[in-house]
């Protein structure tokens, strides 16, 4: 059975962006260009789009405004329980996809080895 909630692509990645700590707008950017070895890079607008609906979808909650070294106020971002289930649901559907495509031939086995997670 699908789960009970879809969710976009670019949904996805900024969940896992926020999901083992805090975050804000460049740093989900960053974190989202190195996790993917450089394949997706979003403009900040993507970002902030994104994370205004997820807020709004409660899958993502302000955690509050940090300042940077450059004195600026950064309002950081983390994944709701709510979120995390959702997440987890879409990452495992996301897993058969793979594991589907490696078995009829479309992903060679090992191709995402090559991918460095910066966990």
């Amino acid at each position: 059975m699908l789960p009970k909630r879809r969710i976009s692509d670019v949904a996805f990645w900024v969940l896992t962006a926020v999901s083992a700590k805090p975050n804000y707008g460049a740093g989900i950017r960053k974190r989202i260009e190195v996790d993917s070895g450089g394949l997706l890079q979003l403009t900040g607008a993507q970002i902030y789009e994104t994370l205004d609906s997820l807020v709004k979808q409660k899958l993502v909650q302000s955690v509050g405004d940090r300042t940077a070294p450059n004195g600026n106020l950064r309002k950081h971002y983390l994944i709701s329980a709510e979120g995390t289930s959702v997440l987890k649901d879409e990452a495992l559907l996301k897993a058969l996809a793979a594991k589907t495509a490696i078995v009829v031939g479309a992903l060679a086995p090992g191709a995402i080895d090559r991918f460095q997670l910066s966990l």
